[in-house]
């Protein structure tokens, strides 16, 4: 099964599963919407210094706004090449956007490969997305739909394809990492709640990030399926709904290897 598939099987389950997910812990106060019109032009250097060295240092709990707009130009260029309106874009894929950075905060994307320094995994994310929605646009999706049913959906496909990059790697918070305070006394559990509710929760400045010792290889790609929706809100997933049938692979046509699938649609 495609991780798209997962997704969409996932969404329509009853949310109390064996590995259960985050509820919506933040309010519009903590956390306001993002448009467009707030993205700055030019990304803020306004993180702490990009490494993952191999000693112990505290990570920064900055608002998960400063770690958005670190990351403006990429968001930037993500909504530019996918092809929805500016009102689409601010109420389907930057709210994801946004809840992306509220789940991973700056945790790394790997302890000695790519992507190891702080913020990592949600630049990496975003990258993904973005080489994802280019991947798309150069395949032909519902073939057995007439020409124009198919021209209408394009957008949505496309979207989708956005969605899986910027949740591919997600479940690395869920398996792989532990996040602890300072004093250790304070442990984030990524089944209860995004790291920046914990973190504003607990009234925490800084955290601590280590790796799980004899973690299970890759892993990781079943918890991704099933914290998506923690990513994903209802909204995005009904606006998808209206094509009526993205639930084929499209993580399949887009990234054949990297969902270990045996060959492209």
């Amino acid at each position: 099964m495609s991780l798209w598939d997962s997704l969409l099987k996932r969404f329509k389950k009853n949310r109390e599963s064996e590995i259960s997910v985050p509820a919506e812990q933040t309010s519009e106060e903590e956390v306001p919407a993002l448009t467009m019109r707030d993205l700055p032009e030019k990304s803020l250097d306004s993180l702490p210094e990009a490494r993952w060295p191999p000693f112990p240092r505290a990570v920064e709990a900055v608002t998960s706004r400063a770690i958005i707009d670190s990351q403006a130009e990429l968001i930037r260029s993500l909504c530019r090449v996918t092809p929805l309106s500016e009102k689409e874009i601010d109420a389907v894929l930057l709210p994801c956007i946004v809840s992306l950075a509220e789940f991973v905060h700056l945790l790394p994307a790997s302890q000695y490969d790519h992507h190891m320094g702080t913020g990592g995994l949600f630049g990496h994310s975003l990258e993904v997305a973005y080489y994802a929605v280019n991947g798309a646009k150069s395949r032909i999706f519902d073939v057995t739909e007439s020409p124009e049913k198919a021209h209408l959906n394009r957008s949505r496909w496309i979207l989708a394809a956005a969605l899986c990059g910027l949740v591919h790697d997600i479940g690395k918070a869920v398996t792989d990492i532990i996040v602890t305070s300072e004093s250790d006394q304070e442990v984030w559990y990524p089944r209860q709640e995004t790291l920046a509710h914990w973190l504003r929760r607990k009234k925490l400045a800084s955290y601590y990030v280590s790796w799980k010792q004899n973690r299970e290889n890759n892993r990781h790609q079943t918890a991704s399926v099933e914290y998506a929706h923690a990513i994903i809100p209802q909204a995005t997933y009904s606006f998808l709904s209206a094509a009526g049938n993205i639930r084929i692979g499209i993580c399949q046509v887009v990234f054949p290897k990297m969902f270990n699938c045996s060959e492209p649609l």
